[in-house]
């Protein structure tokens, strides 16, 4: 094929002139096909979405960024720089949102696969405003709330000075 010059694309175009999808096929097996009313399926003959992407034996969608070993990877929602998904160099993944970010239904693990909670963060701290709930232990110079699972207390203030104190029997001081 060396393709042609002067072509209308009113006349000269590769699909249907009536409502029947356009098919692709390689090895007698169809691959790609555009539905009369503009859906593209990548491995499905019925597309439910604008671009539907199916396979039972490989990964689906694989994004290739121009960074080394193919980071930075991003995936754009909207018009702009303002909502994607991007992987970095050091096997990261952002999710990003200029204004907010929200997770809607179910659980949110972070360092677990199985949350049990809203927010389930099984062991650490969040930041350095933080909740703990495994134990007693506040880094020197730390401020913020502790609230400890099984004594059930809430305490508020640094590791050297507590402001307030509350234990699960409603006992307790404010500073």
């Amino acid at each position: 094929l060396l393709g042609n010059g002067g072509t209308s694309s009113a006349t000269n175009f590769i699909g249907t002139t009536d409502v029947q999808d356009f098919v692709l096929k390689t090895n007698a097996a169809e691959n790609m096909r555009i539905t009369s009313g503009g859906l593209i399926g990548i491995g499905s003959n019925t597309p439910s979405h604008k671009l539907t992407i199916q396979s039972s034996t490989i990964s689906a969608l694989r994004l290739i960024g121009p960074g080394s070993f193919g980071s930075t990877a991003r995936l754009n929602i909207g018009d702009g720089n303002y909502v994607y998904i991007e992987e970095d160099a050091d096997d990261y993944l952002t999710i990003y949102g200029s204004t907010r970010t929200a997770i809607m239904g179910g659980n949110v693990g972070i360092g677990t696969t199985t949350p049990s909670f809203k927010l389930h963060v099984p062991s650490g701290y969040i930041g350095t405003d933080y909740l703990n709930t495994t134990d007693n232990s506040v880094a020197s110079g730390v401020t913020g709330v502790m609230i400890k699972a099984g004594d059930n207390y809430l305490r508020t203030g640094t590791a050297t000075a507590i402001k307030i104190f509350l234990n699960g029997n409603g006992n307790g001081w404010i500073e």
